[in-house]
């Protein structure tokens, strides 16, 4: 369990660095993608230094949810063929956050996990990944596995519906393993969907 806790602390590296060594051939919301992981990073760095210190982190996934949240909304809205669909997205991340804000003020407090947060979060990105994987199915289904967001899109639904459950009874369930393999599995398949472009780039030069 403790293996692969670490494993799964240090998979964000896999997907930043398919990110970062094709910075230059990504388009606008991968780069953002590059960035979001570059902010886990940093989150996963501090917690392991305040656990080394026995200092707990657990206020910090409050300020790391809805920035998480932002992050992959805008990558998704950048997606979508209507404006109209594209705006709500985007006007979504503040109303999210003030939705995170008044539960810290009002429901939850700093020393126990963001239950509510993390599972509305989740059911929104589940809802925007399936919806988005059904777009793009009916745009070329026969050319899904080399589109980038087909397996951003994957890596999304996986990480989110997996760990639903987990989210919902952080405070009254220990952290199952199963948390740290869907995490290991969707750093693979985000790090699969940077990789697209290394083959649209041989394809067409671009």
């Amino acid at each position: 369990m403790v293996l692969l806790a670490i494993i799964s602390g240090i998979s964000w590296a896999v997907p930043l660095g398919a990110g970062v060594s094709l910075f230059n051939r990504l388009e606008r919301e991968a780069k953002i993608l590059v960035a979001y992981f570059i902010f886990i990073g940093l989150v996963e760095a501090f917690s392991f230094y305040q656990a080394l210190n026995k200092v707990s982190t657990i206020w910090l996934f409050h300020v790391f949810t809805p920035l998480e949240y932002g992050f992959l909304v805008v990558v998704f809205s950048y997606w979508q063929k209507r404006p109209l669909l594209r705006l709500v997205l985007q006007l979504s991340i503040p109303l999210f956050a003030l939705i995170c804000i008044a539960n810290k003020l009002f429901v939850e407090n700093l020393v126990s996990f963001d239950n509510f947060s993390t599972s509305l979060e989740s059911l929104v990105l589940i809802i925007i990944s399936v919806r988005t994987l059904f777009d793009l199915s009916r745009e070329n289904s026969s050319t899904l596995s080399k589109d980038s967001r087909f397996w951003i899109a994957i890596a999304v639904l996986t990480y989110f519906s997996g760990n639903l459950p987990t989210f919902a009874f952080a405070n009254v369930i220990a952290v199952s393993s199963i948390k740290h393999i869907l995490n290991v599995i969707s750093n693979i398949l985000f790090a699969r969907g940077f990789l697209c472009y290394r083959l649209k780039y041989r394809l067409y030069g671009v």
